[in-house]
């Protein structure tokens, strides 16, 4: 049999022996040996091809498409490649703009449902807006009156509201005209107060966290069936949930503000029902509290500093102080990561393999503040110190909570000195469930108002 396509021999090589045939019939074979091989060739280019192209579509298929039975590849996924409607981020960069010379910012959060449509609905904005509107008019109106400008207020926005950058400024453009009583063309799409959220945004921070603080490995199938969630559904937590779920809603804010914290910014955050009477920021900023503490809270228990025993003080999230430094960023982690872990838990869809690995004993989530409390109970069983050792409290005569400034009420009518809320800094009107009750509540007291209820107008 003759050998053609032995690659180890020139083919001129392989026709020597065949010179030992008659003239005509070594023509022949030499010209059928000749086609043959040229056959031979195509034909090896074709299998050859064939191969390659199967190893080609193997080595695609392997690395370009998660298998979602594996752990691993789908924690590779790029979570910038996740599906979100608005495809835009909160604007953090604006907080260079409304920080203080010492990066101090004094921080509000406000979810208000159909925000954008009861103001489109409205010129004249009046009293059949949301209480909690109300609200965030009156913290807004006060710190107007003080002149008090390094502050921000991130309100959540419907994504569905806006497809483009410009419409979601001319949404916050919009928002900050009818707080600040501006009107709408004087105000420039750099405006520096008003921030916007959305589910989207709320997403990519919640990533950020996982990411930074290795979340996603601690709670690795967590995390992601969070990830598989995403790539399947716009917005897998209920909308609702970031206006009608008060719980959700608290969980939130520290969130927002460990971002803030992180881009280097002294975060001061006040709820909304905090009547603010002179600059919180510039109070700590000279404090001794500061000096010895990077995160301070206001006392949720009744009585003075003096009065209440170190291990009954109770944490108050409403109003807090968070320098920007490492120990009060491992602060921030330590208490946001179980914060982080109930939104996956109980407010994404989750299955059977993820409820039997973690087996709670409660079957819903709870507050920031209930969170916070709870993880110092047990630092304190434990007699741990790292994370209590961090945390300093405001003096409860400057920074009074509502049972408190009953307590200093009556204290100061002896006195009959100054007005009290002169000597205050704030005064938290907590303890009030529904927010009809402290918009009364403040009506009683003489100058807490700044705004005026009848046509919600700054005083």
């Amino acid at each position: 049999m003759l050998n053609w396509s032995n690659k180890d021999n020139s083919h001129e090589a392989s026709l020597e022996h065949l010179k030992q045939y008659p003239k005509e019939e070594y023509k022949e074979i030499k010209r059928i040996g000749a086609i043959h091989s040229q056959r031979l060739s195509r034909k090896h280019v074709a299998v050859m091809s064939v191969i390659m192209f199967a190893l080609i579509f193997i080595y695609y298929f392997k690395t370009r498409i998660p298998a979602s039975s594996s752990v691993e590849l789908v924690i590779q996924v790029d979570e910038n490649s996740l599906p979100v409607s608005s495809g835009e981020f909160i604007n953090f960069s604006r907080l260079k703009q409304i920080s203080d010379d010492t990066k101090n910012i004094l921080l509000a959060l406000m979810t208000v449902e159909k925000l954008h449509e009861l103001l489109m609905r409205n010129d004249n904005i009046g009293t059949d807006m949301p209480t909690y509107w109300v609200m965030a008019k009156q913290w807004i109106c006060r710190l107007k009156k003080l002149g008090i400008t390094n502050f921000v207020l991130f309100v959540f926005i419907d994504p569905s509201q806006f497809k483009t950058l410009t419409q979601r400024q001319d949404i916050e453009k919009l928002i900050y005209s009818k707080l600040l009583d501006v009107p709408i063309n004087t105000i420039s799409n750099e405006h520096k107060s008003i921030i916007t959220f959305t589910t989207d945004d709320i997403s990519k921070l919640i990533l950020s966290y996982s990411k930074n603080t290795k979340f996603h490995e601690k709670y690795d199938l967590l995390y992601k069936n969070y990830l598989d969630q995403l790539q399947r559904h716009d917005n897998i937590i209920p909308q609702e949930f970031f206006t009608t779920h008060w719980e959700f809603i608290t969980l939130l804010k520290p969130v927002i503000v460990w971002k803030c914290n992180i881009l280097d910014f002294n975060i001061f955050f006040s709820d909304l029902d905090v009547v603010i009477f002179n600059n919180p920021t510039h109070y700590v900023h000279q404090s001794k509290e500061r000096k010895n503490f990077d995160v301070i809270f206001q006392m949720e228990s009744c009585g003075d500093n003096q009065d209440v025993r170190p291990e009954n003080v109770k944490i108050n999230t409403g109003v807090y102080f968070v320098a920007s430094s490492h120990k009060a960023q491992q602060f921030l982690e330590f208490w946001i990561e179980p914060i982080v872990f109930d939104i996956l838990y109980f407010f994404v869809p989750t299955d059977e393999t993820i409820t039997n690995k973690h087996q709670l004993s409660r079957t819903e989530t709870t507050n920031d503040q209930a969170i916070l409390n709870s993880l110092i109970t047990n630092e304190r069983k434990s007699q741990k110190t790292s994370i209590i050792s961090l945390i300093g409290f405001f003096p409860v005569r400057l920074f009074p909570n509502r049972c408190q400034f009953s307590f200093l009420v009556n204290e100061h009518r002896s006195e009959e000195s100054k007005p009290l809320k002169d000597s205050l800094i704030l005064y938290h009107i907590n303890g009030v469930w529904m927010t009809r009750q402290k918009i009364a509540f403040l009506k009683q007291q003489e100058g807490f108002l700044s705004l005026d209820h009848s046509t919600l107008k700054c005083l």
